[in-house]
């Protein structure tokens, strides 16, 4: 099996937890490597000289942010959503949008895997594999698999 990169989109309050890491180690058993965006977003707090940007907003952070998440999303074949329960996921949620839009907006199109504590019109609609709950993910077991084109196809034939 070769080898897909893969965006794992999360919350901030779930990186670098025990649950994150045995996600991680399951996408890799899986054939992924996988990207961890708050790995590159770290060094621009750094750059900024605060704790995480929702310390403290500014403009640029969040135009750096945005661009280099899309850019690292958009190298990637796959995109993994981790909606956790009880998060403020507002990010995970506009990375699912462009994960599903790549190939309108000129990128390849990719693999969309989602894992929700329960079962979401909008992530379950957007997504090629659906997980409910963790046991569901890591057993391998998902709720729904898309069987055919995705809808966003469509699209490349209105005018």
């Amino acid at each position: 099996m070769s080898s897909k990169r893969i965006y794992f989109a999360h919350s901030w309050s779930r990186w670098k937890t025990k649950q994150e890491s045995q996600i991680i180690k399951i996408l890799e058993d899986r054939g992924y490597i996988v990207h961890n965006p708050f790995d590159k977003e770290i060094e621009l707090n750094k750059k900024y000289n605060i704790n995480w940007y929702s310390d403290n907003p500014t403009k640029p952070h969040a135009n750096d942010i945005y661009d280099i998440d899309f850019a690292n999303l958009m190298e990637c074949d796959a995109y993994f959503g981790w909606f956790s329960k009880n998060n403020h996921i507002i990010g995970t949620s506009i990375e699912l949008a462009w994960a599903y839009y790549a190939e309108l907006l000129g990128y390849e199109q990719m693999e969309i895997i989602v894992l929700c504590f329960k079962k979401h019109p909008f992530n379950w609609r957007m997504c090629d594999k659906f997980y409910e709950g963790y046991n569901n993910f890591k057993q391998d077991k998902p709720f729904y698999i898309r069987k055919g084109e995705k809808d966003c196809a469509v699209y490349k034939t209105r005018k």
